[in-house]
């Protein structure tokens, strides 16, 4: 504990007498980079070649976005939107549009010796016209109408889709565990079910409704709840969200630094720009603004904080996407009351670091990340981030990700290999006035391996065309991840995982997973020699009407 405190106090420093006038002059770059970012979003929401349609959101971890990554990779669409999730249904529909047009006009070609890279876009490509149908019908799209019915004012879903987790957790040492990134979902020992039923309405383009209530069965626990649900109104190229909902901003696959699903949906009020647009310099390419405020849990210490957070994503040229993001814990109960002018100080970074519990102080954390496209079969990404002091001249404890996306590797279609690591200091994810830390319900907000932690993750995967009549096809994926926390500590606790999955489509609407996981830990919970281990068996279900 005091060398975490140490940590905390060296990156709350103000800078040595020394560099007072690089660092003056740092934080005014800074600033101006940040004052540019708002001009953007002002711009982003009313700079708009035609109206808006209201859509509701894609989950976070819907096949969906993997699918339209692989179109990315392959130059058959831009990736704008990808890296700040969720993205609509309207979203996804228009890179669709955009594969299927510069396929017509002969925009991307490929070899005629690549024939196993062309079957595997041509499935995916179908897949995707399946599911989002009805929004590439509103878009005008011919090519996926095969005889259907006109667009429709009104559209419905009352189960899309029905989703059921059923896992054997042997926990029995570490007790109730995280499930990492799986919406703040805590394990306890013995058998966890959960149920979700999705349902979403949209309007003439207007509005948008969804409701996802959720029951969960495990040892002495029995709950009924809304896991997410919200209520969305879009005009030109403005949309605004207010309820329940999961973010996921960044490139990462396995984790993301400032915010991921990890948790809990936020309670929260969303505006955006609807889809991506065009700044009177189209050279600068496609842009994407989100803003939000979400309200924090009571059981904290100051109840009821709220979490802001805004993100500015720009695509230059099809194969390069970058993004600036930035958030802030502030406000509670017990804490001064903010004015307009306090928002807009924190957001371009001022009083980042001021520790006076009666001024307005709050925990900010920033990051840039990219993702990049090449050789139309390799995703390089990554993300770097900053707790409290951002600027790489500032910064003595940054937080980082990077990642490597190879697909079809070896000319094997479907065969793809990732791998990712990520690393946070002592200081990341904790504050000197805000002690409950970057939280929601005790869960971090962003990369599940919390502060003073590193993570390295490989995952093997193929998928296999199946031509019985019960089964499409089916996935089988296997993963490692090992875990390293309390980096600073005299006894760093070791974690490996070690897992096997697979999924079968038995048809467009219906899909089972399975899944075995494997954990070892050594020094848990800091404490030397003391070892334990975890077993998971999971059964998903996966139904759609």
């Amino acid at each position: 504990m005091v060398q975490k405190t140490a940590n905390i106090t060296r990156h709350c420093e103000e800078p040595r007498r020394g560099d007072e006038a690089n660092s003056l002059l740092a934080r005014r770059l800074l600033r101006a980079l940040r004052a540019l970012a708002m001009t953007v979003f002002v711009l982003g929401i009313s700079v708009c070649p035609a109206f808006a349609e209201s859509s509701v959101n894609i989950p976070v971890h819907h096949w969906a976005y993997d699918a339209l990554d692989t179109l990315a990779i392959n130059g058959l669409a831009d990736s704008c939107g990808l890296t700040t999730k969720p993205i609509t249904r309207m979203d996804a529909a228009r890179m669709i549009e955009t594969a299927i047009y510069r396929i017509q006009d002969k925009k991307v070609e490929f070899s005629p010796f690549n024939e196993n890279r062309i079957s595997r876009l041509e499935d995916m490509l179908d897949k995707l016209i399946k599911e989002f149908r009805p929004e590439l019908l509103e878009l005008g799209v011919t090519s996926a109408a095969e005889n259907d019915a006109p667009a429709k004012n009104l559209r419905f879903k009352l189960a899309d889709p029905i989703y059921t987790q059923s896992i054997y957790a042997n926990v029995k040492k570490t007790g109730d565990m995280l499930y990492e990134n799986q919406r703040g979902l805590h394990l306890k020992d013995g058998l966890n079910y959960k149920m979700r039923i999705a349902g979403w309405v949209e309007y003439d383009n207007f509005l948008a409704i969804a409701l996802e209530p959720a029951i969960k069965f495990a040892k002495d626990t029995k709950d009924f709840y809304i896991e997410t649900g919200y209520v969305k109104l879009s005009y030109w190229n403005i949309e605004i969200e207010a309820g329940r909902d999961t973010l996921w901003w960044g490139p990462g696959y396995h984790g993301s630094m400032l915010l991921s699903d990890n948790t809990y949906p936020l309670d929260l009020v969303k505006i955006k720009s609807a889809h991506p647009f065009m700044l009177p310099w189209e050279k600068l390419g496609k842009w994407n603004i989100d803003f939000f405020v979400a309200r924090l849990d009571k059981d904290r210490d100051y109840s009821y904080a709220k979490l802001g957070g805004i993100r500015l994503e720009c695509t230059p040229f099809d194969r390069l996407t970058l993004g600036f993001s930035r958030t802030a814990i502030f406000g509670g109960r017990g804490r001064p009351g903010l004015g307009l002018k306090n928002y807009v100080n924190m957001f371009l970074g001022r009083n980042e670091l001021n520790q006076d519990v009666n001024a307005n102080a709050s925990d900010q954390l920033s990051s840039f990340d990219f993702k990049l496209n090449i050789f139309s079969n390799t995703q390089v990404y990554g993300e770097w981030a900053g707790e409290d002091k951002f600027a790489p001249w500032e910064n003595e404890a940054p937080g980082f990700l990077a990642g490597l996306l190879l697909s079809d590797i070896f000319n094997i279609e479907t065969l793809d290999l990732r791998t990712e690591y990520a690393k946070t200091d002592a200081a990341w994810y904790t504050h000197g006035i805000y002690t409950s830390g970057y939280r929601y319900k005790s869960d971090v907000l962003g990369h599940h391996m919390g502060g003073d932690a590193d993570d390295f993750f490989m995952r093997l995967s193929k998928n296999f065309s199946v031509t019985q009549d019960n089964i499409e096809s089916f996935t089988l994926g296997g993963q490692f991840d090992y875990q390293t926390h309390g980096r600073s500590s005299a006894y760093p606790e070791h974690k490996y995982e070690a897992g096997i999955d697979t999924t079968f489509n038995l048809t467009d609407s219906k899909s089972v997973k399975l899944l075995y996981e494997y954990e070892a830990y050594s020094n848990f919970n800091n404490i030397s020699g003391d070892k334990i281990h975890n077993n998971i068996l999971e059964a998903e279900a996966n139904i759609r009407f």
